[in-house]
């Protein structure tokens, strides 16, 4: 993982933008596995295929957004 990657990811976390995962090989080890972040998003009704659109709500919808997926092993 390169540093600018886990500064992003730490300052998104501490402002609540997202939330981080990390899987390490083993217990202990210093090595990270893999990572990805997950944040909300937001889906714009009008964004949507007409035939989509039949039977939801006027307002936006809301949904996840994965990030920075990655497998390092």
């Amino acid at each position: 993982m390169q540093a600018i990657e886990l500064l992003k990811l730490r300052s998104c976390y501490r402002r609540g933008i997202s939330k981080t995962f990390v899987a390490i090989p083993e217990v202990g080890s210093p090595d990270i596995a893999s990572y990805y972040a997950v944040s909300m998003a937001e889906i714009q009704r009008e964004s949507l295929p007409e035939n989509y659109r039949r039977g939801l709500p006027r307002y936006p919808l809301t949904g996840i957004r994965s990030h920075f997926l990655s497998c390092l092993v």
